[in-house]
Parts: structure tokens; sequence; C-alpha cells
């Protein structure tokens, strides 16, 4: 299924915005293995680059606090899930440092998980909007990477096959809106000190954010 006239015109202008901007040919990353930060679009590969790291570097995932039902390719390291209410009591205690909608989920991260995973080698999958929240007392001192698909007609077709693997009801309307929010969300990408990775092929990639730790 090809993908939206209208969405590939919106991608391929964001695209051509951060790629005249100088923080596309500039490598912000000063060797800071500590912590590495994922964002990207849905279906860029954080997740899959984010167990990599897990399984052969020994990182921790930080995990977000979510109100959509846990996938079934998910689990408890991946991250917190709960239902609104329980999300809504816990940002009245100020549980979390930041929280936010997306995609019509909420997303929080709770102080007490960064505190959790401080000594440890981290990665986190956070979005654009987040880490313009958090501001940069919280990313300083990260590594990040925003990860890119070599082209929208190949994330498109990513996105329809792992909805089917999923077994999701998720409409191709919500999937195009979806997709348009992060779209605005690489347009601001250029707000913050990312290195940009194209995720051609997996081992490459892992190989090119490694390298530039």
């Amino acid at each position: 299924m090809s993908v939206p006239a209208e969405l590939k015109t919106k991608y391929d202008h964001a695209l051509s915005v951060v790629k005249k901007s100088s923080q596309f040919s500039t490598s912000h990353n000063d060797g800071n293995k500590h912590f590495i930060i994922l964002s990207g679009i849905s279906g860029t590969g954080k997740t899959t680059i984010g167990k990599i790291l897990e399984e052969r570097y020994g990182y921790q995932k930080l995990r977000n606090v979510y109100t959509s039902p846990m996938g079934p390719s998910e689990s408890e390291k991946d991250g917190i899930f709960i239902d609104e209410k329980t999300f809504e009591q816990w940002d009245r205690l100020h549980l979390f440092l930041t929280a936010h909608r997306t995609n019509g989920v909420l997303h929080g991260m709770l102080r007490a998980e960064v505190e959790r995973v401080t000594k440890s080698r981290v990665w986190a999958d956070k979005s654009v909007t987040s880490l313009l929240h958090l501001g940069p007392v919280f990313w300083k001192d990260a590594s990040l990477f925003y990860l890119l698909p070599p082209s929208i007609e190949v994330l498109w077709e990513r996105l329809i096959l792992r909805e089917t693997q999923l077994e999701r009801s998720l409409s191709l309307r919500d999937m195009e809106n979806r997709v348009s929010e992060e779209i605005d969300e690489l347009k601001k990408s250029i707000e913050l000190p990312y290195s940009y990775v194209i995720n051609q092929k997996l081992e490459d990639t892992v190989d090119r954010i490694v390298a530039k730790l």
C-alpha cells in the first residue's frame, strides 16, 4: 500500500528543512557512553536498536510510562503501562519529571525511574517534544541520535507490516495522523543537538551509533 501523497509531501519538506540546517552535518556527541537517547518517527528502529544495546553492551532502558496497553511483544522492561486515571493521580502527586500527550497517549517519566538507572549505562526512547520539555539539564550529558528511515515509502511499509503482525486495529487514518504528528517533531529536531543516522541496515546503524560514542 503506497504512502498517502499528502504525507509524503509533508515528510519531504520536513526532511529538506533538516538537511539544510547546520545540525544535519554536525556531530554533537562527545563520546558519552553512559546515556544514549534515541528519537525518530515510529518504525525507524528505536526499540530494536535499544535491545541490541542492552544485549551487546549492557545498557538498561529508561522506561517511560504509557496509557496505551502493553503490546504482545512488549514486557515490563519496555515500559510502565497504566490507565489514564492512575496516570493523572501520579501526575497530581508530582511523580513525573515530565508528562505530555502524543498520538492520543499520555507519556511520562518517573523521577524514581531516573534515580534507578543513574549508575548504569542507559538508553532512552524519547520524543523531541519530551526532550524540549525536560530541557538541557536532562540531556546535556547524553549522546542524542535521531533515526531516519531510508525513505518515507520504506517507513510506511514497515508500519503497515508491524500493525498487521501485531494484529492491532489501528486504522490507516489513525496511522497517517500519528506519522503526521511525528513529522512535525522531525522539523523541531533541529532545536536539539542530534546526530542524524539513516537506518538503512540495522547492523550498520548500530555500528555507526557505537562508533560515535
